[in-house]
């Protein structure tokens, strides 16, 4: 690891998307530091004065006070535009730096936004820190300056109220039209449920909510359009976890019409899944009740023919 001054560090993860409707692209990036490293990576000493930093104007190139930096697109390419980025830190913030967003429109305005898993809020309780997905929704007016943020917390309604500390809900996000219902669908990832073992949870459209976004006052029971999880003791889903724990079952974005019916389907994979972890994919097809449990697709490698040494 570095030592004495620390430097800055080249970006974790790069999310692009069109959150401000220009039909131009723009990018937030997100930063991680080593435990040697400071918040706010040091800037260059002085020639003059080597102890003391040296303090330009500020600029594009200056660098960065937040763990998360959003830049425009525009004329003659990506301009830094500071002011959504202490919104942004918060809402993907962790005591171990920013997680990774995706972008996605989540209410059918045709204006991409940010979907942000984040850590969700510390204190006593054993659900406080499980995490949470904010929707930072674009507008004409730039990321974050339309409608208020939606949060979604996992010890919400309809969601299944078993969240515990370290959980990681809100992880993978991704948009799409499961139901077939024309309203944006969102999936998330909890991956450190249950020892490590993962689950997925479709979030569905509201006709409540705006743009058909959606709504958490909304929910419906479980298979009747409501919000529903899955993991791999969900009774008809091929497989069962380890019982060692770490498959990282989880949704791969993006959403995929893997069968041409107009439904989107979600493609999940668990890479320590099996005997030697050698790892699997499922497929789950979408239908208008929400994802179906019935002829799940599994592939594993021994499945495709591919043969792994496991010990």
């Amino acid at each position: 690891l570095p030592t004495g001054r620390s430097r800055r560090a080249a970006p974790a993860t790069a999310t692009a998307g069109d959150f401000d409707g220009d039909h131009r692209t723009d990018v937030v990036l997100t930063y991680r530091y080593d435990a040697t490293q400071s918040e706010r990576p040091d800037q260059p000493e002085r020639p003059d004065q080597p102890d003391q930093p040296n303090h330009p104007e500020p600029d594009d190139t200056a660098p960065l006070d937040t763990p998360v930096a959003h830049y425009r697109g525009g004329p003659k390419g990506l301009v830094r535009d500071k002011r959504p980025e202490a919104r942004l830190a918060h809402a993907l913030g962790t005591e171990d730096g920013p997680r990774e967003p995706a972008a996605g429109d989540a209410d059918h305005d045709g204006i991409d936004d940010l979907l942000a898993p984040g850590q969700g809020t510390l204190g006593p309780g054993r659900h406080r820190g499980s995490g949470r997905l904010t929707v930072v929704h674009g507008a004409r007016s730039g990321l974050g300056r339309g409608r208020p943020d939606l949060t979604v917390d996992p010890s919400g309604p309809g969601l299944p109220g078993d969240a515990r500390r370290g959980d990681g809900f809100g992880g993978s996000p991704s948009v799409g039209d499961i139901t077939g219902d024309g309203r944006p669908d969102l999936v998330v990832a909890t991956p450190e449920k249950n020892y490590g073992n993962g689950r997925l949870t479709l979030l569905p459209g509201s006709r409540r909510g705006h743009g058909g976004e959606y709504d958490p006052a909304a929910s419906a029971p479980e298979g009747d359009g409501g919000e529903q999880s899955l993991d791999l003791d969900t009774p008809g889903v091929p497989g069962r976890h380890t019982p060692y724990g770490f498959d990282a079952f989880a949704p791969q974005p993006p959403l995929l019409d893997v069968d041409g019916d107009g439904h989107d389907d979600v493609i999940a994979a668990a890479p320590g899944y099996g005997h030697g972890r050698t790892g699997g994919f499922w497929v789950f097809q979408g239908t208008g009740r929400g994802l179906s449990t019935r002829d799940v697709r599994r592939f594993t490698p021994a499945d495709l023919g591919i043969r792994f040494r496991t010990g």
